[in-house]
């Protein structure tokens, strides 16, 4: 997302002073113009009555992509492409993105085990991925290349399949049909090794649309193909002495020589690669094998969701998270709750399902279905006009494909549109990320380009209005400070990226010293995230607690505090913050009875925040027994034992506090009952032990 800042301000601040070199101002318009805008501006609305206008900005923390300022960035970058482009130009954009996507599929096949990466063990010979030990997660079975998730890998490399194929009829040299046949084989493999089910529909969906709309050649596809059957047969007849009637088939596909073989190519590259490797539908592995040694870190959870990260009740657990961004679009129906904001939002309205699945205590913040996540997060606002985009596009794609001739613009328009309608169908069962996000943007910019659907023009002339910046001195004035305006945006960007950086330090820090020195560089290149404040502060308190001088703990331990404070009050509904002020607040309180009271209110305000999260109201019940309110912590457990009928931390503490308030026969009929539906659990059975012969 950085790189995307980068490069958008680059490409803007480029057309200012090419506009002031030129002396007028010229946007091309287009009839995307006014969806795009609309969308734009469902999105502000959506942000200025977010419940964390932070995150709405900038997008969730780790993520970026989805805030204002990504979708800001995309509609420059529409624009730019469309007012500055010429057809050639954005025919060799297509190549540079193929090419890129041919090093993606390459390093995602190789990912694959294969026989370059063969090792030994116990004296047989066993196949690996170039990178199988390096990863969190087991990317042998569902390979993710430099896109870092196989859902995000297969989306990308069905948008970049279709312009591939597209060229394949359209160079007229063997050697470059030879080679784009070979790349097409790569990326489908490639894609294959992700094994991503949403995707694969995607690319079913995309076929029938490539399909669908090859007879709009004037019947050219199917008179050719039945003009090169009867030629077969006739062949084959004049050796069998048979009469057929002469028929003189036309060969109307003038973009390139013989077709028929490439076709032929074409579906022998797919059946050779399904039979020998399957595909999504019929197998798929489930998840990423995750095992004691590669159990991700918990920074590593924080910024995945259970359904990217491991799925072995995916579709279960889908459904839930629908069920629950239904709701909030139920309670938040105009606006929605702020762009981006589902992973706060999302917790107040979780089905009590979600304690029942595998994946129950992973972080979600994003629906899982694009189409729900603008409708939760933006409201009908926000839906409509991101319908309305997507439709003003399928009608001008689809009327340009019916009327016009045949030709290579029209070939490239299809693969467009067919790139265009995977992702639509992809995005049901998914969300997009950078890479994807800024094709949606962009390909329907290459479309309008490539057709000419141009509408008018709109020219800020410089002579008429104002012309002082046609004067000598104020000219290369307005170029300067155009450019020192994009330079000054280019740091601000890069401080970002740096703060980030120093952030990611800190993590990994050696002492709270070195990490505490981290983040105040990072606070102090961002002082716009609260994220790195709240890291700052829980590294302060955890120096207050291990500092052996009174005068240290008393400034670490008052800072600290001071920095959680605050941030939770700019940001009342993020939870992550919240919870990042529990664990402040529980450090302090070791050292400080006083901090008791703050801690019990922020276990409110979490309470408040996440009321069918059996694992944060867990936490709730671990401070009331903390502070000594037991009673509060029984009826807290009770509470989350009936959120999560199989949560054995919480049972087994549950059983514990019965003992503490003197109901020692609730405790043994609570472990009974456990030890019936989970005979091996050895705490268990002791602690019942324990009870009984006392």
């Amino acid at each position: 997302m950085i790189l995307v800042y980068l490069l958008t301000t680059i490409i803007v601040t480029a057309w200012v002073v090419k506009s002031i070199e030129e002396k007028r101002f010229v946007v091309k318009r287009t009839l995307l113009d006014i969806p795009i805008l609309l969308f734009l501006s469902a999105n502000f609305l959506a942000t200025v009555f977010s419940i964390d206008p932070h995150t709405s900005i900038f997008g969730y923390y780790g993520r970026f992509h989805g805030g204002l300022l990504s979708t800001l960035a995309y509609t420059l970058l529409y624009f730019a492409l469309v007012s500055n482009s010429t057809a050639r130009q954005v025919v060799n954009y297509l190549w540079a993105l193929l090419a890129s996507s041919l090093v993606v599929s390459a390093y995602g096949v190789l990912q694959h085990p294969n026989p370059i990466f063969q090792t030994q063990v116990d004296g047989k010979t066993v196949f690996h991925g170039i990178d199988w030990d390096y990863w969190a997660v087991g990317v042998e079975e569902r390979v993710f290349s430099t896109l870092g998730q196989p859902n995000w890998l297969a989306a990308f490399l069905a948008m970049t399949l279709f312009p591939l194929v597209t060229f394949l009829f359209i160079c007229r040299n063997l050697w470059q049909r030879t080679l784009l046949l070979i790349g097409v084989a790569l990326t489908y493999l490639a894609f294959t090794f992700a094994y991503s089910r949403g995707a694969t529909l995607g690319l079913l969906v995309g076929i029938l649309t490539f399909v669908a709309l090859l007879p709009t050649y004037k019947k050219s596809i199917p008179r050719l193909l039945l003009g090169r059957l009867r030629e077969l047969l006739r062949s084959m007849a004049s050796r069998l002495s048979f009469a057929f009637p002469q028929v003189r088939s036309k060969n109307i596909f003038t973009v390139t020589s013989k077709p028929i073989f490439w076709v032929l190519g074409l579906l022998a590259v797919f059946l050779v690669v399904n039979f020998y490797f399957g595909n999504a539908i019929e197998r798929r592995t489930s998840v990423p094998t995750i095992t004691p040694q590669n159990k991700p870190t918990q920074e590593q959870v924080i910024k995945q969701t259970a359904l990217e990260y491991q799925g072995k009740d995916t579709a279960k657990v889908r459904t839930i998270v629908w069920t629950g961004a239904l709701q909030i679009f139920k309670h938040y129906p105009i606006l929605g709750t702020g762009v981006e904001t589902f992973g706060f939002s999302y917790y107040l309205y979780r089905p009590v399902e979600h304690n029942k699945v595998a994946e129950w205590d992973y972080l979600y913040n994003k629906a899982h279905n694009e189409y729900l996540n603008y409708s939760s997060t933006t409201g009908a606002v926000g839906l409509v006009t991101y319908f309305l985009l997507i439709g003003v596009f399928e009608f001008l794609a689809i009327r340009f494909l019916l009327k016009s001739e045949l030709s290579a613009v029209k070939l490239l328009s299809l693969g467009l549109l067919a790139s265009y309608n995977s992702y639509l169908v992809q995005n049901f069962f998914g969300f997009s990320v950078v890479p994807i996000a800024l094709l949606f943007f962009l390909y329907p910019a290459i479309f309008i380009v490539l057709t000419n659907r141009l509408d008018k023009t709109w020219v800020l002339d410089f002579s008429r209005k104002l012309a002082f910046l046609n004067t000598r001195p104020y000219n290369p004035s307005a170029k300067i400070l155009a450019s020192f305006v994009g330079l000054l945006t280019l740091v601000l960007i890069l401080s970002m990226w740096l703060a980030d950086f120093y952030y990611n330090q800190s993590l990994s820090g050696t002492s709270y010293e070195k990490s505490i020195r981290d983040l105040k560089v990072a606070t102090k290149l961002n002082p716009f995230e609260p994220i790195y404040e709240a890291e700052l502060a829980l590294n302060l308190s955890g120096l207050a607690s291990t500092s052996d001088s009174p005068q240290e703990t008393k400034k670490a331990k008052n800072e600290a505090r001071k920095i959680i404070n605050q941030v939770v009050k700019q940001h009342p509904n993020n939870l992550a913050l919240w919870q990042s002020k529990r664990a402040v607040d529980f450090t302090l309180a070791k050292i400080d009875k006083g901090a008791e009271l703050e801690l019990l209110g922020t276990a409110e305000k979490l309470r408040q925040l996440a009321p069918t999260d059996a694992s944060i109201q867990y936490d709730v019940a671990l401070v009331y027994s903390y502070v000594g309110k037991s009673e509060e912590a029984e009826k807290q457990l009770e509470k989350v034992v009936e959120l999560k009928l199989d949560y054995q931390e919480a049972v087994i503490m549950l059983a514990e506090t019965y003992v503490t308030n003197q109901k020692s026969d609730k405790a043994i009929n609570l472990l009974q009952d456990w030890i019936k539906k989970n005979p091996s659990d050895s705490e268990a059975i002791n602690l019942l032990k324990t009870l009984l012969t006392s």
